[in-house]
């Protein structure tokens, strides 16, 4: 007996051939992908008004020796050269944490931030130690965030 073979559906927005494509038939290019860092999509952060970029960056790896091999296989001006990227390329949105190379990645950030859009925005974590368990320890951590970061808020 013989597998039926399934047929894929047709993509409405891709004419079989690529001389059939007209103007008309090319969706419009997303405003996150035009040129121009200013005219990039910002889409809302939840029911806030900020707005953010449509990726993040993410600064785990920045000044993380434990498992990212900060200074041995990277340094500050590398993380400089991948921030001046982001930055480039639209990016206004910027995550990091406490237990990110034990503090060093909030201050790596700090230096950068200066350079970054004025709409940007930056989140932070708190890393519960089960010996931080403690009223106002959240509130301790997010003090010490802010100091690293040079930040009145996140």
């Amino acid at each position: 007996m013989r597998a039926a073979r399934i047929k894929p559906a047709p993509n409405p927005r891709s004419p079989s051939t690529a001389k059939d494509r007209t103007p008309a038939d090319v969706p419009p290019r997303d405003n996150a992908m035009t040129s121009n860092p200013a005219n990039r999509a910002r889409l809302p952060l939840g029911t806030s008004n900020l707005r953010i970029s449509p990726m993040g960056i993410g600064a785990w790896s920045w000044g993380d020796r434990l498992y990212w091999n900060y200074g041995r296989g990277y340094g500050e001006e590398d993380v400089g050269e991948a921030f001046e990227v982001c930055v480039a390329g639209g990016g206004n949105f910027f995550d990091t944490a406490e237990i990110y190379g034990f503090g060093r990645s909030e201050r790596l950030l700090a230096g950068l931030l200066p350079e970054a859009p004025s709409d940007r925005v930056v989140t932070t974590k708190f890393f519960p130690f089960p010996w931080r368990l403690t009223r106002g320890a959240v509130m301790r951590a997010l003090r010490r965030s802010l100091r690293r970061l040079a930040l009145p808020r996140v």
